[in-house]
């Protein structure tokens, strides 16, 4: 999910540039397809394991390469068959346009968007407990799969770890600025994102049909499960309809951060010893040590957003240690109650039982 990008924003743009085909040519596809046979491979494709030192090969009249796409006699044929040459084609018209819908053409796949590298899979828990930390900046950029991730829910994330902000790889993605159009109804959605079991890509689909050289800014719409970050951000339903005022008032951004830490710590000291230990060791291991070299000195040209949310995160981990110091002395205690009392567990007597003894 994303920023309204001012600087840099994407556009696509259709352009002339192929041929088409002449009409009295497509007689040569239809005589091509039915007489020509199936390729046969020139070299056998043979896969060598080094481990073991065995050799597979694959052998048979329909395993093939590309060879079938070229001709050496006739630099410029073109097609499966080689059946046409460049005489075969003109210039398109000049009023051509381009839509999803047109036959032969689709959805333009535009880049995956999550996960960019493997620590961007995070189980919800610890996704949920890092988005805390950097004062929910990461939910902007989160997405859910249906894969589980050690048997719990799994989002894909694509935030630095120490920063909250999108780490150097996700950055190179064109996905990452699309822009979101949320309720602007003069903005029309023209990317959607299509999910695997385990990751996310964008989709361009244009309905509206473009004309050659005309061009179109990228947009998608999160719809409803956006809208926590829209209202943070000011551009939300209840800020357009009902003047709620977003996190660039302090006032809203104080309130709206103590209304959410008390879920914080409803899940916390709800948390098993396991929980508890996946949580300090993602803290220990991926987060303290980036946040604690941030705030303890300031190089120049830090970007002053990213060490703001840092300083959070510092003050935040502190708080969420003697959180889970408390529930584990919770979860420590329970254990010590449950625990049978020592003694002879079959002894007829009883706890504040009064025993005669005669000597």
């Amino acid at each position: 999910m994303f920023h309204l990008i001012d600087i840099l924003i994407h556009l696509i743009e259709y352009t002339r540039g192929a041929k088409e085909l002449k009409k009295g040519s497509q007689i040569k596809s239809r005589n091509s397809a039915k007489s020509h046979r199936t390729p046969v491979t020139r070299n056998p494709r043979e896969a060598l394991f080094a481990f073991s030192g065995a050799t597979v090969t694959l052998k048979g009249t329909n395993i093939h390469g590309d060879e079938h796409h070229y001709e050496t006699e006739k630099d410029d044929s073109v097609g499966v068959w080689n059946e046409y040459t460049l005489d075969d084609f003109v210039e398109p018209d000049s009023n051509i346009t381009f839509s999803s819908m047109h036959v032969g053409c689709a959805l333009i796949e535009l880049d995956r968007y999550a996960p960019v590298v493997k620590a961007d899979r995070k189980t919800e828990f610890i996704f949920g407990m890092k988005d805390f930390l950097f004062a929910h900046e990461p939910a902007s950029w989160r997405f859910d799969v249906a894969e589980k991730l050690n048997g719990q829910n799994q989002v894909v994330d694509f935030t630095d770890d120490t920063t909250g902000s999108p780490h150097a790889s996700a950055r190179a993605n064109t996905a990452m600025y699309v822009n979101e159009c949320g309720h602007d109804t003069n903005l029309v959605e023209n990317v959607c994102s299509l999910e695997t079991c385990r990751s996310v890509s964008y989709y361009i689909y244009i309905d509206r049909p473009m004309e050659a050289g005309e061009t179109r800014e990228l947009l998608i719409n999160y719809r409803e499960k956006y809208e926590d970050i829209r209202e943070r951000r000011g551009y939300g339903l209840v800020n357009i309809h009902d003047g709620v005022k977003g996190d660039d008032d302090d006032v809203s951004r104080v309130l709206r951060n103590q209304k959410e830490r008390l879920p914080t710590e409803a899940t916390i000291m709800s948390c098993s010893e396991e929980e508890i230990r996946m949580l300090v060791n993602f803290i220990k291991e991926r987060v303290l040590g980036g946040v604690i070299l941030a705030t303890s000195q300031v190089p120049i040209g830090t970007d002053t957003d990213v060490l703001a949310r840092q300083y959070v995160a510092r003050r935040r981990i502190h708080w969420m240690s003697k959180l889970c110091e408390r529930r584990l002395l919770e979860l420590t205690k329970n254990q010590e109650d449950d625990s049978p009392s020592e003694g002879n567990e079959s002894s007829i007597f009883q706890e504040g039982m009064v025993v005669f003894v005669h000597g």
